[in-house]
């Protein structure tokens, strides 16, 4: 499986991954517009970080992502909650090497323009990496 995007270092230096095998390990909803934690997702994080220490996997792959709307800088927000995310999960001194990517609106969760669509879009999902 390959994946585009992943940004490493500086934003503008990008290449392909190939991984050879993606765990899911769980994914964080953000308001629109926001990168911001709330204490919800901060707890949720703080059981993601136990259950990637738990696994002793040696990666782990952050990916941010966007709803289709206007308004903001769609890459620096998706890039904004990938590292929100992957900052948390810092602060429990997890051994894996954490990557992160981000797409803005490039790579939807599901397709539509109501509420709920767009609202499962905005979203940084977590990755092990095998």
């Amino acid at each position: 499986m390959a994946v585009e995007g992943i940004v490493t270092g500086e934003a503008s230096t990008q290449k392909e991954v190939v991984v050879p095998q993606l765990k899911t390990l769980g994914k964080v909803y953000f308001n629109t517009d926001e990168f911001f934690l709330d204490a919800k997702d901060r707890k949720y994080l703080k059981e993601v970080a136990k259950k990637v220490k738990k696994t002793g996997s040696k990666s782990v792959l952050i990916l941010g992502h966007t709803d289709v709307k206007k308004g903001v800088d769609n890459e620096w927000l998706s890039k904004s909650r990938a590292d929100a995310v992957s900052s948390f999960l810092k602060l429990f001194n997890i051994k894996s090497t954490i990557t992160e990517a981000w797409y803005g609106p490039r790579k939807p969760a599901v397709k539509g323009l109501d509420k709920l669509s767009l609202a499962k879009n905005r979203r940084v999902e977590i990755y092990l990496l095998n």
